[in-house]
């Protein structure tokens, strides 16, 4: 008889269909001592780090900078699309929909805040959160960004901690004011 575990070792919840005792077909057996817990009902899927699954667009002219978020991002669980200048920026969320867009500013061509102000006047994406992701952190820059449609204004690199936090952020009314 085999002994089916479920354990999440790094909050010692586990659930099995007997009391730590697994008995091998050569008659030896292995005492687990494990706390039983009784199965949970099933949770929203989260991501490894705890947030819920974003559609998340990310757009920067530095491909290792997408390549770094991507794989950042997917490993959380979210899904992910990327673009490299604004115009393809523009394409990609008329057909994915993103929920949060992280968005350079130094695009050349069309920079990001020409971007994010396409984007805010696209419908789909009136509750969608745009963190400007800059080098530079002047306050003319921040007032800037907050004029043309972001939510948040970041300076690079931001950290996985403060990217889960804004994954996190519940999805914002929007109030037109146009």
């Amino acid at each position: 008889r085999q002994t089916r575990w479920n354990c999440d070792w790094s909050s010692d919840v586990c659930s099995s269909d007997l009391i730590g005792l697994s008995i091998e077909e050569d008659h030896s057996f292995t005492v687990l001592h494990v706390r039983e817990v009784a199965p949970q009902p099933p949770v929203a899927k989260r991501s490894p780090s705890g947030v819920p699954p974003r559609r998340v667009l990310v757009v920067d002219d530095n491909p290792d900078i997408l390549e770094s978020m991507s794989v950042m991002l997917e490993q959380s669980g979210h899904h992910v699309k990327l673009a490299q200048n604004g115009n393809d920026a523009l394409d990609v969320a008329a057909q994915f929909m993103p929920e949060v867009v992280l968005l350079d500013i130094g695009l050349p061509g069309l920079d990001g805040y020409e971007v994010a102000r396409h984007l805010r006047k696209m419908p789909e994406l009136d509750k969608s959160i745009f963190v400007a992701l800059t080098g530079y952190g002047q306050t003319e820059v921040r007032h800037r960004a907050f004029d043309a449609g972001f939510d948040l204004h970041l300076v690079k690199p931001i950290d996985l901690q403060t990217l889960d936090k804004i994954l996190m952020m519940p999805l914002p009314p929007r109030i037109k004011t146009h």
